[in-house]
């Protein structure tokens, strides 16, 4: 028998959000893993630009639809010792949230994402930038910003917290900056 389309069209909505649910609970189970120390970081040698490319390109096909440019400045052309999968959780994180900062802006000016990977080779250690155009953060949740369940946008307020622990248990750092009022900046420094 033939289905009718308006009864479809909502069981795909239903299985999107069953989807999303089971994407939010997945993370929210990485953070409680990684920060009680069940998790451990499995380090393997990754090349980070590969790794950066691979796992920013669906946000890159996404924000290229909507006309929006993303660049790529990698410069880390030597393997570093990384959870390969965690990183690159990280990474999608981080593209993800300046894909919806500059798909929620109202401000339809320049618009641009450019992730940078530079490797230091004074102190030895790498920065990896993600720079876009959009929604700032608001001034008074920057101090509570990787705080678990912290957002601005309505959303869980998981993703900056994984991305916080995923770059503590590389002994790493990340930090926010706005750059003026519309321009925000999160790096990630790797020793």
């Amino acid at each position: 028998s033939e289905s009718n389309p308006k009864t479809l069209n909502h069981l795909r909505l239903i299985r999107a959000q069953a989807q999303l649910g089971v994407h939010q609970l997945q993370r929210l189970i990485t953070f409680t893993r990684l920060s009680s120390g069940v998790l451990r970081i499995d380090r393997k040698p990754v090349l980070l630009d590969k790794l950066i490319r691979e796992r920013a390109e669906p946000h890159r096909v996404l924000l290229e639809d909507m006309g929006v440019p993303i660049s790529f400045d990698l410069e880390c052309p030597e393997a570093r010792a990384v959870d390969q999968g965690l990183l690159g959780l990280a990474i999608e994180e981080l593209a993800s949230n300046a894909r919806k900062a500059i798909e929620d802006s109202e401000d339809q000016g320049e618009r641009y994402l450019a992730i940078t990977c530079k490797a230091n080779s004074e102190q030895g250690d790498i920065t990896i930038s993600f720079e876009n155009t959009g929604r700032l953060v608001p001034a008074e949740l920057r101090d509570k910003m990787f705080e678990l369940f912290t957002s601005a946008t309505g959303s869980t307020g998981i993703g900056l917290s994984l991305v916080r622990e995923i770059v503590a248990r590389h002994d790493g750092t990340i930090t926010y900056d706005a750059v003026g009022d519309r321009i925000s900046r999160f790096t990630v420094t790797l020793p």
